[in-house]
């Protein structure tokens, strides 16, 4: 059984279903993206586009990225451009 990810337009958040594909330390981390904590939003970006603990989701990523980057973070603006993080 694959994961797939939702999201949720309006309230960012990810949920994963199925197969249990996702550590407790990335609920946390959208959890904390949630509140507003623009690092966490970066950490969710990164294990998105990496496939880290989730499958792969760029374009999920890249929201996260750019909520990052709305809160100031700057890796997830340099992320979200492309560039390395």
């Amino acid at each position: 059984m694959k994961c797939s990810h939702r999201f949720w337009p309006g309230a960012l958040s990810t949920l994963v279903l199925g197969c249990g594909c996702s550590s407790p330390e990335y609920a946390k981390e959208v959890n904390a993206c949630e509140a507003g904590h623009a690092q966490a939003c970066y950490v969710v970006g990164r294990r998105l586009r990496s496939g880290t603990g989730i499958n792969k989701d760029a374009q999920t990523a890249a929201m996260y990225f750019r909520r990052a980057c709305e809160l100031g973070e700057a890796a997830g603006c340099i992320a979200l451009d492309g560039g390395s993080d």
